[in-house]
């Protein structure tokens, strides 16, 4: 069993680094349903304790299960294979760069907690960019042949 998980886990790290966005990817994605599973289970009790008050702003049920959604979208997207799948799963990261930047925007700006949503909205915004304008040279690329 432990050569077998030894494999499995080389398989992982090779899948996980053999793209440079792919781990921007992976985070956004545990990011996203990690961040809202709490929130989907116990809102009513986060949303009393401090700072967390604000984000009853975006409390709507609605709100939480689309960032989960989002999120095992992004999943879906990343582990498929294909210039269609890259560019769906640019266009997540854009709008996951947008989500996070909501999130920022309801917390007081000099405290940690929108600091780091907000690194992980340039994050997610790049590398979207990036994964689309790179599936669009190989898309070129294998049209002009």
């Amino acid at each position: 069993m432990p050569k077998r998980l030894i494999i499995y886990s080389d398989h992982f790290l090779d899948w996980l680094f053999a793209h440079g966005t792919r781990v921007v990817e992976f985070l956004n994605t545990a990011l996203l349903i990690g961040f809202t599973l709490p929130l989907i289970y116990n809102l009513d009790t986060i949303i009393s304790s401090r700072p967390y008050p604000v984000i009853y702003l975006l409390g709507s049920p609605f709100w939480w299960s689309a960032m989960a959604l989002l999120g095992m979208a992004q999943w879906y997207a990343m582990t498929r294979k294909g210039i269609k799948s890259n560019q769906i799963s640019g266009y997540i990261l854009i709008v996951s760069g947008w989500v996070w930047a909501m999130n920022a925007s309801l917390l007081p700006l000099l405290t940690p907690a929108p600091i780091v949503y907000l690194v992980i909205a340039f994050t997610c915004v790049v590398a979207g960019m990036y994964l689309l304008r790179l599936n669009k040279k190989i898309e070129d690329r294998y049209i002009n042949i």
